[in-house]
């Protein structure tokens, strides 16, 4: 088996063999521990943008311009923003959220460009300002 630390990659060989009394006994033989390769910017960014991915409760893709071009979203306690944020293809992102309720910010859309955000509710739709 290989695995890793996080500082060390570590492998080994197991071997797991039933005994006749129901319990097992397992041998690890070979044990080798080296550090991990220098992992390269890319890859990290690439992997980090992927976990961040998957926990997100909301994600929205954008393009250039900050306007939005998909809308995916897995709780219903956003459902109301992402109908309108959906119904809004097209739009910049800002205009579904109020950009000082976002910690940190000084409340402009530039101040926010290109960051993960956590945005915390109940976020106030457009038309609830």
């Amino acid at each position: 088996f290989t695995a890793s630390d996080g500082v060390e990659q570590v492998s080994a060989w197991a071997e797991i063999t039933p005994l006749d009394d129901g319990g097992t006994q397992i041998a690890i033989e070979g044990w080798q521990a080296k550090p991990l390769p220098p992992e390269d910017m890319a890859t990290l960014t690439e992997r980090k943008a992927g976990i961040d991915r998957i926990v997100a409760e909301l994600s929205a893709e954008l393009d250039a311009d900050q306007a939005i071009l998909t809308v995916a979203c897995d709780v219903t306690d956003l459902a109301e923003l992402t109908k309108a944020m959906r119904e809004g293809i097209g739009r910049p992102w800002t205009d579904f959220v109020e950009i000082a309720a976002i910690a940190g910010c000084n409340g402009t859309p530039e101040a926010v460009s290109k960051r993960r955000l956590p945005l915390s509710g109940p976020l106030p739709l457009p038309n609830d300002r």
